[in-house]
């Protein structure tokens, strides 16, 4: 074999194999290092000293575990779900855990509501607290894998989905943002899924809204 064609091959093959173990030490590494190495972060001092954390999607799930969370690390909650019998519920656990936590509830449908609603149902909450965290949790699922054109609900659930997925994030994140740059300090946290980092078949829609909030975080 030609001697610069061989070292030429070397060189990929190296090259190639230090690529791979670099992603699996990385895989590694945030693996163990989250759960073995790493310590909690002060999110009062983060927060700038703000006492109030926003959740969405705060009625089960993930929300609830941030908002139960939140309040054990002493910060009051403005909670935002769609439906106002589960806030309740989630609003009288925490108060019942830590009764010194102060609890918002906000029962919103982020899916069939326009900007002019969070300027008349959401913003004026918020324009009275200071806004240290924003969990930005709310989101939305396909019922099940499928083709495209056999999305079940047809459009209308499609624009749901990625009103849901894209938008309150957005202007969530736009609203509070201002005054986190003011006082330099704060926290938002973008919820997305795997399904932002690899395209999955047949979840194309709910892929790519991840996509669109992993790239804004």
């Amino acid at each position: 074999m030609n001697p610069i064609l061989s070292d030429a091959l070397h060189i990929i093959a190296y090259t190639t194999l230090v690529l791979f173990g670099h992603r699996i030490f990385l895989g590694f590494y945030k693996i163990f290092y989250v759960f073995l190495f790493s310590k909690p972060k002060n999110l009062k001092k983060l927060s700038g000293g703000a006492n109030w954390a926003i959740v969405t999607g705060s009625s089960d799930g993930l929300g609830k575990a941030y908002a139960n969370e939140l309040a054990k690390n002493g910060f009051n909650l403005v909670l935002i779900s769609r439906t106002l019998s589960k806030l309740e519920n989630v609003k009288n656990m925490i108060n019942e855990k830590y009764p010194e936590i102060e609890v918002k509830i906000i029962a919103f449908d982020f899916g069939k509501s326009c900007y002019k609603d969070y300027e008349k149902d959401i913003f004026p909450v918020l324009d009275k607290l200071d806004i240290g965290i924003l969990v930005n949790n709310v989101g939305q699922m396909h019922k099940y894998p499928d083709y495209f054109h056999l999305f079940l609900g047809g459009p209308e659930k499609v624009a749901e989905l990625v009103t849901v997925n894209t938008l309150p994030c957005t202007i969530l994140t736009a609203k509070v943002l201002s005054k986190m740059v003011e006082r330099k300090s704060g926290i938002i946290i973008n919820i997305s899924s795997a399904s932002g980092y690899h395209e999955m078949a047949k979840w194309s829609v709910y892929s790519g809204t991840k996509v669109c909030v992993f790239k804004r975080g």
